[in-house]
């Protein structure tokens, strides 16, 4: 939010920047939960692909590309 909008709030400018700090590092824990996910479900690494498609990004697209072969190497055998 910026400055103008917050103080035509009335709000406290280091309240403001907790909660944006708050709002990041979910941000960041949420993309650690599904990348670890990713890495352990094939069907999950298969579902993500195909609702989020190209604005994945590229370690996250690798990582369920990985996941989805390796699955299929382990059903051939």
């Amino acid at each position: 939010m910026g400055h103008s909008r917050s103080a035509k709030r009335g709000l406290n400018e280091k309240n403001v920047w907790i909660a944006q700090d708050v709002e990041r590092k979910r941000n960041d824990l949420a993309k650690e939960f599904v990348k670890e996910r990713i890495k352990t479900d094939a069907e999950f690494a298969k579902d993500v692909l195909k609702a989020v498609g190209e604005i994945l990004p590229e370690e996250f697209k690798k990582t369920a590309e990985e996941t989805i072969a390796r699955e299929a190497i382990s059903k051939e055998v």
